[in-house]
């Protein structure tokens, strides 16, 4: 089997005694082997494999017996269990199964990697980068500015390598599934433990309480059981809290008790899946009507051994842009977003305020009036509130923004936070504009004020905009009016 999944594939009956399973997975080697399409030659490629296989393991009243023997290659083990889904009549491959990307969401779908793009200096210690994907053909392409992409994160196959041999497993070990993945339909998904290892379980994630207690059941060591027990006590948050800033890991875990006794299947009993993460869309289609943009950045820390990690999700999409890279497609959803929405009446005034990678929906409501506007449409005035660390380094998408400036549909104001001695900040942006603010935002204009970015800013935000609102004889209740209408909306992380 190759390293890479390709899909899932829903059986449909195999037409012999036994009852096909409903799903299980190919992987790309083996789909460069014969093209799937070709109905037939799949078809004589696992009849010849089965064959191979049976001659492989002839003599099954050996002491080996029927089942895997240890000498069995890879090949006829796959031949062995995936054979037993097909036969040689003459019912097409197709009406027996379909391909699924995710066991888990049916949503999901493949996406191809156009391009990333560092936005930020090569010399700058922030990697801010964009990304494009191509979305024609798949239920992306519906994207609205103000949604979001789900966005699966791989493992890093080396450290998936690396985890496997220190327990002593064969990542080409195939497992059979019939009651893993939630929501799933009926049947058994076949894949190797390296694939599930890599794509689903969230290994280098952080452990739970819930998993040391689990974790205990396995060791044999009585002083190791102890220990992995009493770190789901409520009394022991100061030790759970110790390793929580040493960064360490469900895989780092597994592999510190040695007394542990663990099954392949043992770990997806007790290792949580990784979830989604989600990336605000940085675009529009009415500007790109086959893609897809994101806006990520690299996210590093310091563990309190001095030991620097990088962010799952953020160092998967990071790993495309380099040069020679493996990886062409990735796995995503579409994700509808309930708040951040452009008004349906377009002549409506739009107040943004994005901290940092905050820009990305943004940047979409922007194309998507823009692109309106150049069609003869009546557009309402936009104003963005950007905030950034550096000028010089963080101006994302600069010339673009400068050039909707000059076609006036947009009026920026940029807070730059450490390019002088005393830090400013979005906030204080809008307690000097509070004339210009009221006039987008009063009840009669009925303008709209949207906040994406981290957390932190947020509650100065909401200050000063209370403030604003309390000086015109508002109240401080007029914004959480505004929110009850669809007026106020927040987007943070």
């Amino acid at each position: 089997f190759g390293s890479s999944c390709v899909g899932n594939v829903l059986g449909r009956g195999s037409g012999g005694a036994m009852d096909a399973p409903s799903e299980f997975v190919y992987h790309r080697k083996d789909l460069e082997t014969f093209p799937t399409s070709d109905h037939a030659s799949l078809q004589a490629f696992w009849a010849q494999e089965v064959k191979a296989a049976d001659a492989t393991n002839d003599g099954s009243d050996s002491e080996q017996g029927t089942a895997t023997t240890a000498t069995e290659t890879e090949a006829s083990q796959a031949a062995r269990v995936l054979g037993r889904y097909f036969d040689n009549s003459d019912q097409p491959i197709d009406s027996k199964y379909r391909f699924v990307v995710r066991p888990d969401n049916p949503e999901a779908v493949k996406l191809k990697v156009v391009r990333t793009t560092r936005l930020t200096p090569t010399e700058y210690e922030r990697n801010v980068f964009h990304v494009v994907l191509r979305v024609d053909g798949t239920p992306v392409a519906g994207y609205e500015p103000g949604d979001s992409l789900g966005i699966y994160p791989v493992n890093s196959a080396d450290a998936v390598t690396d985890f496997l041999e220190a327990l002593g497993f064969e990542g080409s070990t195939i497992l059979e599934l019939d009651s893993f993945f939630i929501g799933e339909e009926e049947g058994t998904y076949v894949m190797t433990l390296e694939q599930v290892c890599r794509d689903y379980l969230d290994l280098f994630g952080c452990p739970t309480k819930s998993f040391y207690l689990a974790l205990s059941k396995y060791a044999r060591d009585i002083m190791e059981r102890t220990e992995l027990a009493t770190l789901s006590l409520d009394r022991c948050a100061d030790a759970l809290a110790e390793r929580v800033a040493r960064s360490v890991t469900f895989a780092s875990t597994l592999v510190e008790f040695p007394s542990l006794v663990l099954t392949p299947k043992n770990l997806l009993d007790i290792v949580p899946l990784m979830k989604p993460r989600l990336y605000s869309v940085a675009s529009s289609t009415r500007m790109f009507q086959k893609e897809v943009h994101l806006l990520a950045v690299t996210h590093h820390w310091e563990t309190s051994e001095k030991h620097i990690r990088t962010g799952l999700a953020s160092g998967y999409l990071e790993r495309l842009g380099t040069p020679g890279a493996r990886v062409h497609t990735v796995v995503g959803a579409l994700v509808r977003s309930a708040a951040l929405k452009l008004p349906t009446d377009s002549v409506k005034p739009v107040v943004m305020a994005g901290i940092g990678t905050g820009m990305a929906p943004f940047r979409g409501f922007i194309e998507e009036r823009a692109a309106r506007k150049r069609l003869g449409e009546e557009m309402g005035c936009m104003r963005l509130y950007f905030g950034a660390r550096h000028k010089h380094a963080e101006f994302l998408y600069e010339k673009e923004l400068e050039m909707y400036e000059r076609e006036g549909l947009l009026t920026m104001r940029c807070a730059w936070s450490r390019d002088q001695a005393q830090k400013v900040y979005v906030q204080h942006l809008l307690e000097e504009d509070q004339d210009q603010l009221w006039e987008l935002l009063k009840p009669e204009v009925g303008g709209h004020f949207y906040v994406c970015g981290p957390t932190d800013p947020l509650p100065a935000i909401r200050s000063a905009l209370c403030e604003l609102f309390i000086a015109r004889g508002a109240g401080a209740g007029y914004l959480d009016a505004m929110e009850a209408e669809g007026r106020f909306a927040v987007e943070v992380y």
